[in-house]
């Protein structure tokens, strides 16, 4: 069957028509424009997608290492893996050290309970010995025990003549810390023609048998050297002195191991109406050293020493004067204030503080 073209024919005569009808609707330029548009608005898209992908894809990646690293620090090599019957062995094995442990701790315990009742058998023993009567024990007067006492102190006497009830007319005085001997004579005509007190003989004694072990010279000059270093630190002054006698192989040993920050080491001392407070350096028999003073002042008697006192000043200042002296001495920090066995002053302390460091050298068991 032919088709009908009649109604979709164009004829040739109405193109040019249909041609002016066109360009009266389209404007090319703008159509290529927005042509162009489109494509730089897809272009664009697309970047923002690959670099959204490379994102992604960085992610992806890390994310990937991470599970690696995870993976080979969680999972054993086959060399670590034991078959059952090795881990019973280990088992065992840990099972039986546990028990030798166990052992070894109770065999420890029963020894430490021995040595406890060891050490509370030695108290009871030395509680014994502290509470003997040797005299009623042994029979032995005051004046033997003494003698024993003195003998082993190093003091050796001799009697004129081979009676028992002899006088003694002189000591052999053995000083192990210098390891030598040397005679004194003590008897009456002796004495009277050196014209020695008790007191100057006995300190002849201590000093032959070196029971002096502080000098005074280097406690004079640690103490200039601590308030050069420290001022009016008192406590630094303080710190610096015990550290440097520390020091001293001699006198290290002897030196108060207790901290002078710690309270209950110092006391207060009342005398000649004075007060103040003091924390013990060293003491024996024969000297002692230690820090007196007061933040807020004192005065009164300085007592009558049976020993020479020094009396190194440390901060503030002392004021000192005997009897029949119309103006005092003043002994600012950094000096000395010498006070002879026997010499009596009065001193005073300012309101403002002093302390200072104290040495006696003598002897102490008659100080009053």
């Amino acid at each position: 069957m032919a088709r009908d073209d009649t109604n979709t024919s164009i004829s040739e005569a109405s193109l040019p028509d249909m041609i002016a009808e066109l360009n009266s609707v389209l404007v090319p330029d703008e159509e290529i424009a927005q042509i162009h548009e489109f494509a730089r608005i897809l272009k664009e898209a697309k970047a923002e997608r690959d670099a959204e992908h490379a994102r992604t894809q960085e992610k992806l990646d890390r994310l990937r290492e991470s599970v690696n690293e995870l993976r080979e620090s969680s999972t054993r090599a086959a060399a670590d893996w034991h078959s059952l019957e090795a881990h019973q062995s280990h088992m065992k094995q840990m099972e039986d050290e546990k028990f030798d442990l166990a052992k070894k701790i109770n065999e420890q315990e029963a020894a430490l309970s021995v040595l406890e009742t060891e050490i509370e058998d030695l108290r009871k023993e030395s509680d014994a010995v502290e509470n003997w009567d040797i005299e009623q024990e042994v029979g032995m007067d005051r004046s033997a025990l003494a003698l024993q006492l003195f003998r082993g102190m190093g003091f050796l006497p001799f009697e004129d003549g081979n009676d028992a009830n002899a006088p003694i007319t002189s000591l052999l005085v053995h000083s192990k810390r210098r390891n030598v001997a040397v005679s004194i004579d003590i008897d009456d005509q002796s004495i009277n023609q050196k014209k020695l007190s008790r007191f100057d003989l006995a300190e002849q004694l201590w000093a032959a048998e070196s029971f002096f072990i502080l000098e005074q010279p280097k406690l004079h000059a640690i103490s200039k050297d601590a308030i050069a270093l420290h001022g009016n630190n008192t406590d630094g002054i303080f710190d610096h002195i015990l550290t440097e006698l520390r020091k001293d192989p001699k006198i290290g040993p002897t030196i108060n191991r207790n901290s002078f920050r710690d309270a209950s080491e110092w006391v207060f001392n009342n005398a000649g109406g004075a007060m103040g407070s003091m924390y013990i350096i060293h003491a024996s028999i024969t000297e002692y050293l230690i820090f007196f003073g007061t933040p807020i002042g004192t005065e009164g008697h300085t007592g009558r020493h049976t020993a020479n006192d020094y009396f190194h000043i440390l901060y503030g200042e002392q004021q000192a004067f005997g009897a029949g002296d119309l103006v005092a001495a003043h002994y600012p920090a950094g000096h000395m204030h010498y006070l002879p066995r026997g010499v009596v002053r009065q001193y005073m302390m300012p309101e403002t503080g002093c302390w200072a460091l104290e040495l006696a050298q003598g002897t102490l068991m008659y100080l009053t």
